[in-house]
């Protein structure tokens, strides 16, 4: 069986992972990337690939962790090997920029942004704005080096002073300030490109915006362990039948840019108009946003043995009956209905303990030596 491949810097991030792949016996293989070497003209591993990596990684040290994993997955592009989140949505994660000009090409309206380099034009930004701005960084994450000024002085007052943090790349995004009629925001969830869950996230505090990452676990309004924690529940509210606006358009750009899981943010101005202004390539995971989302989307959704029927949505992709054929699907025969054909029910998630179905999409991916002979090397998954 062929080996799964996790590349990341941050092991309590993939440690979930990582337990539920050995609870079903699957193999794996860690890829610290932290530092190391990569021989060009070796031939890489066989398996299937999942991408990791966090902008936010030098905030843990790992200053130059995206470069290494962008070197790493070009070598296995170029060999053909299965990437889930590969070298170019690794190009959106730790730049602003990129995304921004994904955006765009999409049409997805984002707050006007002038890129800087320098305190001075940084600055000289406001004038081209002309009105409230946000800073910050073109490479962050969790919200870092985010702030809100109302006026040029208390901008240059910023930059000039000893408080003023530098993104790690050198670029600095002053953005136009989106006013809502609330100070909130709201993140949409992706795996394998179709819609999980929305959460509406409290801004009233400040924008080191975390709903979910192990990294802000002793954070008492974290949502990762969600419990009684009336904070938490103040902070992050999970939306029921929450429908993203512009989803044709935040699938198209995940299908462009080669991205599989993802969490967009946006906000939405007192017109009711929606703006995009940042792009996750990794799933910000909520226990609960889960069990709700699966709950309410996937349990109990027919599909035919050898042919869908048209309403089956398997969480992996949305052919369930097609993915049975590779070895992906998990679906039980449940009974026969009228027409003496036997219907089966798709019931992957109903008893599966937590941590998203990033994992039980990979795992189940991973299930059968036939998909890395059945899937092409690009596959669309």
């Amino acid at each position: 069986m062929s080996e799964i491949h996790i590349l990341h810097e941050n092991s309590e991030w993939t440690a979930p992972l990582i337990a539920a792949l050995e609870a079903r016996g699957l193999p794996y293989r860690d890829w610290f990337l932290d530092e190391g070497t990569v021989d060009l003209s070796a031939v890489p591993p066989h398996g299937v690939f999942y991408n990791r990596m966090s902008a936010s990684s030098h905030t843990r040290g790992h200053r130059y962790s995206p470069e290494l994993t962008a070197t790493v997955l070009r070598w296995l592009e170029r060999s053909g090997r299965t990437v889930l989140n590969g070298s170019r949505a690794l190009e959106l994660e730790i730049s602003k920029v990129v995304q921004y000009a994904a955006l765009e090409d999409a049409g997805i309206p984002f707050p006007r942004t002038v890129a800087a380099v320098g305190r001075e034009s940084i600055i000289d930004a406001w004038d081209r704005i002309d009105g409230p701005v946000i800073t910050k960084h073109n490479r962050a994450g969790k919200g870092l080096g985010v702030r809100l000024f109302r006026d040029r002085k208390a901008l240059r007052d910023y930059v000039s002073g000893d408080d003023f943090e530098p993104s790690v790349d050198g670029v600095t995004l002053v953005q136009e300030y989106i006013q809502a009629p609330e100070p909130c925001i709201v993140r949409v969830e992706f795996i394998g490109r179709e819609f999980l869950y929305a959460v509406r996230v409290d801004t009233s505090d400040g924008f080191e915006l975390c709903p979910a990452d192990v990294c802000e676990l002793e954070d008492p309004t974290c949502m990762f362990e969600a419990g009684n924690d009336p904070a938490q529940s103040k902070k992050f509210k999970i939306l029921e039948n929450f429908k993203p606006p512009l989803l044709s358009a935040l699938q198209q750009v995940m299908r462009q840019n080669d991205i599989h899981i993802a969490g967009f943010e946006f906000i939405v101005d007192k017109a009711g108009k929606a703006y995009v202004y940042d792009i996750n390539t990794n799933t910000n995971y909520n226990p609960d946003a889960e069990r709700r989302a699966v709950s309410r989307r996937w349990n109990g959704l027919p599909c035919i043995w050898r042919g869908c029927i048209g309403n089956c949505r398997c969480p992996i992709r949305p052919r369930c009956c097609n993915t049975r054929e590779l070895g992906i699907g998990r679906c039980r025969p449940q009974k026969v209905f009228s027409g003496g054909r036997t219907i089966r029910i798709c019931k992957i998630w109903k008893r599966q303990p937590s941590w998203s179905y990033v994992r039980y999409w990979i795992s189940g991916l991973f299930s059968t030596p036939r998909i890395m002979s059945a899937l092409p090397p690009k596959a669309d998954i």
